[in-house]
């Protein structure tokens, strides 16, 4: 059985690189496998900003004037391929 850590954030905006590096660090403390962002305020061209060496991008969507966006993020280690299609995502 696999066991796995996830994590959800309302993080009320991660635009600032001040406040994603300390998101970033405190969920590497944290060991999280899936991270579950909501709220993340990013545009479409600010998006490849969470993705570190340590997590890739699954999905994203981005702000917009009725959503605020949200990322769905899984760490390096945990083999995972998506099914949908770039022009899916935002």
């Amino acid at each position: 059985m696999f066991k796995f850590n996830i994590v959800a954030w309302n993080v009320h905006g991660i635009r600032s690189q001040t406040k994603r590096v300390k998101i970033m660090d405190y969920v590497s403390k944290l060991k999280a496998d899936i991270l579950l962002l909501q709220e993340t305020h990013l545009l479409q061209s600010e998006e490849k900003c969470l993705s570190d060496s340590n997590y890739s991008i699954i999905f994203s969507s981005c702000y917009n004037s009725r959503q605020r966006g949200v990322s769905i993020l899984v760490h390096k280690r945990i083999p995972f391929s998506s099914a949908l299609t770039p022009a899916e995502r935002c």
